[in-house]
Parts: structure tokens; sequence; C-alpha cells
């Protein structure tokens, strides 16, 4: 080990940093703690770096020394080597090269607030604002400096100006974008280099942002990650992958109450924009034939006007047959039904009937989606009295945050000897506030006892009597629970097949 030490020193003195780079590497970990050791891999790591960037040299065989230099030093060390180099080459006006330092510097400490702000600086010289802003907006509270607050002001660009939402992308950008995938495990730096590199220009790709707030958020900072996943979600037309991001993110934190006011303010707007309400005046049947000659109509303006309808008719009676023997014929006691791996895909094809199909296309709609896509069945008795979300009203769109549609289907007779819904009329698309006696955050997707009451007082309760073969379709801010009543003995089968925007889908149906 003296061996080794002595000649890095050697080669250090002589002015060969990148020999001696290659002596310090070979020091074992054991002894790298040592203060002595810890200094002097320190002076060759920085003198290594130093050399490398003043060779000019460019791509790997740099890459390659600089990691291993930046792997012999400590986490200060690194991050004030490389952010004395990010500030030098900056004044040189070498803004690539900028923020190729500006990387390592994050990549060793991204919590150190000097990284941070050269990395936004970085990212606004080499044209990527919407990086630069993002990070930006997480230093500004905890900045004393004046011209830096005044810097930082000046890169948080309103998002309106951003370019992040394009439906076209240079093929530089794309090509940046590949690269940054490709070194995501094996060398951080220079994957976030290559994303932020994929996030700037005229034409960038979104998902540099995005994937630079995934790596963020694996090194446990959230501030930043929410920020990058935030201007994704606040800038694109396709956001459901950044908002789930953001909502993961905030259940992992334990930062529940801003998980649900975000979920409220989000589901709002979304499904607002999917199914805008009808005029308060407006009038439409909740309850239509599907062989009406105007059914599409009729049944999108239900949808406008309370949020739901139910198709009477819909789908032909020997699809409904044949999904309840595949599954229930061999457990017929079973309480739960997954579509995706219990039904078929040909007969979850025939489920969806012409009028169906035409509803969802006409909304832009995909799916089923297989994340939240279910079935039930429900025994009358104490069992389903005491299951306090199924009786209690609640809306899927804040429980599972998709701007969705239900496509409810009862294999059984409901709504009279055997369990039924519920549901209140939609007519504003809002996201109602949850009980206030709420004992654990789950519990506050059930609708507050008082705003029921309210509704119901306004509009009254429709509990629709439905047979096997008929469509519930309803919004996911419509207010709905499963309807018990002491009369009924039967046991009631059902799916919930749910639809979304392309781009909150989170797990498409097998196609088996």
């Amino acid at each position: 080990m003296l061996e080794t030490l002595n000649l890095a020193i050697e080669r250090y003195n002589a002015g060969d940093f990148l020999e001696a780079l290659r002596f310090a590497s070979a020091v074992p970990e054991a002894v790298r703690a040592e203060p002595a050791v810890t200094a002097m891999l320190a002076t060759v790591g920085a003198g290594a770096i130093a050399a490398a960037l003043a060779a000019e040299a460019h791509g790997e065989t740099m890459d390659a020394v600089l990691e291993q230099a930046t792997a012999i030093v400590s986490r200060q060390v690194a991050v004030v080597t490389w952010s004395q180099v990010t500030a030098e080459r900056l004044n040189r006006a070498d803004h690539v090269v900028a923020l190729h330092a500006a990387c390592f510097a994050l990549d060793a400490d991204p919590s150190d607030l000097t990284a941070r702000a050269l990395f936004a600086e970085c990212a606004a010289r080499v044209d990527a604002p919407d990086v630069a802003a993002s990070v930006a907006h997480t230093l500004l509270a905890r900045t004393t400096n004046a011209p830096m607050a005044e810097r930082l002001r000046a890169l948080m660009i309103d998002a309106r100006d951003s370019r992040l939402d394009t439906d076209q992308a240079s093929p530089e950008a794309i090509a940046w974008h590949n690269e940054g995938d490709a070194w995501r495990g094996a060398a951080p730096a220079r994957a976030i280099f290559s994303k932020v590199m994929a996030a700037s220009g005229a034409l960038p790709v979104w998902q540099g942002v995005f994937d630079i707030g995934l790596m963020m958020a694996a090194r446990g900072q959230a501030d930043l990650a929410l920020a990058l996943f935030d201007r994704v979600a606040a800038t694109i037309r396709r956001s459901g992958i950044a908002e789930h991001a953001h909502d993961q993110l905030l259940t992992k934190l334990g930062r529940f109450g801003e998980k649900y006011e975000r979920r409220m303010r989000v589901m709002s707007q979304k499904v607002m924009a999917l199914v805008p309400p009808a005029d308060p005046a407006a009038v439409a049947d909740w309850s239509l034939d599907a062989t009406r000659p105007d059914a599409l109509a009729g049944s999108l303006a239900a949808l406008r006007t309370h949020g739901f309808v139910l198709v009477v008719g819909a789908i032909d009676s020997a699809a409904i047959a044949e999904v309840a023997a595949a599954v229930f014929a061999e457990t017929p006691e079973r309480r739960f039904v997954d579509p995706n791996r219990d039904i078929p895909a040909p007969a979850r094809e025939r489920l969806l009937a012409p009028l169906l199909r035409q509803v969802l296309d006409a909304l832009q709609l995909v799916g089923p989606d297989a994340a939240t896509s279910h079935g039930r069945q429900v025994f009358p008795g104490p069992e389903a009295d005491q299951d306090s979300l199924t009786i209690a009203y609640h809306q899927d769109s804040l429980a599972f945050y998709q701007p969705l549609l239900n496509v409810w289907i009862p294999l059984d007779p409901c709504g009279d000897d055997a369990p039924g819904l519920a549901l209140l009329s939609d007519r504003t698309r809002h996201i109602l506030p949850g009980r206030r006696d709420a004992q654990k955050p789950s519990d506050s997707e059930a609708v507050d006892f008082e705003v029921v009451a309210d509704l119901i007082r306004e509009n009254g309760e429709i509990v629709p009597k439905m047979q096997p073969g008929d469509a519930l379709l309803f919004l996911g801010t419509v207010p709905h629970r499963t309807f018990l009543s002491a009369a009924m003995t039967k046991p009631r089968r059902s799916l919930e097949l749910r639809f979304v925007p392309a781009d909150w889908l989170m797990t498409p149906m097998s196609a088996a």
C-alpha cells in the first residue's frame, strides 16, 4: 500500500497527474479513510480533474478519467473541485464543458446549494430553460445572497414560455435522451448531462426533465424531484406520467395532506377538460336504451349534465354469460376479480359493444387500465355493512388519481333484491371535501357527510335498477357508493372497467 501511495505522489510531483491517478485509484478502500491518505487522494484527484479538462479531451476517455478522479476524493472535495471548474468554464463561455462539470458536482452532492445554483446556470446557458427554472425554484427561498436571488428569479421563466409541450423533438435531442438512458445505472453524472442536453434547444424531449426528476428522487432530493415533476405537469398536455410520479413521491414522504390537496385540484381540472359540464339549466335523460337512434348523442348529453348515464341493453347477453362463466364457474364464492388476469382478452373485447366504443372514442379515452379496473361480488350482510369505503360516497378520480370514465357492468340483476349503486349528480366536476373525522389517510377519500347531505337535498339520490347487459358509465368525479338495504338477500357480481386519456394509462391490459 505504501509503495502504491509513494508512486502516486512521485508521479503527481512530476506533473503526470493522470498516471498519479492510476496509482491512487489502486489504494485499497480500507485505508482511504485515514486522514493522511484522504488528503493525498484529494490532491491527486483534483489535479487529475484539472489536467483532464486542461487537455481539452472529450468523449468517453475523458469521462472515465473524471469519474475515476471523482471516486477517490471525498464528496466535499468533489463538490468544491467541480464547482470551481464549473465557474471557471462559465467565465470562459465554455458552456457545454461547464455543464459537464456541474453535473459531476450535482452528482457528488445534489443537496449542495452552490452545486445546484451552478447547475441551473449551466442549464440556462446550454438553452435548457425548463431545467434551469425547476432548479432555481428550489433555491430562491434558501438564498440570502441578493445578486444570486436576482439571478435565480431571472432563470425562473414562466411555464407559458416553456418549449416542452411539443409533438416533435429534434434528432439531436432524441439522441441525447437515448444516451442518457444508456448511462443511467453506470455513470449518473453523464446521464444527468445527457438528459439536460435532451431538454435543450427549440425541440426538446420533455422526458429529459422528467428523468432528471426520477434520478433526484432516487437520491433522496424530494424538493428538486417535485419541482422537476411539477414543471412537466404544468407545461405538457400529456402530464399524467409526471403527476403520478409526483403523487407517489408525496406518498413516500408521508405528505398526505399535500397529496390530497393536489389530487383534488388536478382532478377537478382534468375531468372538467375531459367532459365540461352542461349549462345548469340543461336537461338530459340519465337512462336511455342502447337502440335509440340518438343513443350516442344522448349518452354524451347525460355525461355532460349528470356525469353519468345508464345505457340499457348495451351489451349482448351472450358476452355477459361468457364472462360470468369464465370468472365464477369454478369459484362461485370469490369476492374479487382481476379482469386483466381472469378474463380472456377476446371476452373483454366483446363487452365493449359498439355504442360503448363510440362513447370512448368521442372522449378520446383508452383502456381499460389494468391497474385500476376490477370486479367484485358483494354479499348483503354485516361484512358489506362494515366496508366503510364501499358504503360511503367516494369519487374514483380522487381514489385512483386519474381523469377517468368508469364503465360499470352488472353481471346479475341489482338494485332491488341485490346490492346496487347509488349516485349523486355531478354538475361541477369538483372533487369534494373528504371526511373531517378521517382517522387514516385513506379515510379522506370518503366524501364528507354534510356535503353528501347537502347534495342529496339539492338533487336527490339516484339508485338505478340494472340487469345483465346494461352498462352504467360515470365520470371519476361522480360521488357514488354501493347501495344496500335490509331487504336485499342476493349477491351482486359486477365489473368496473376504467378508461383514461392515453397519458394517464398506468398499465395496459394484456392481449392474451
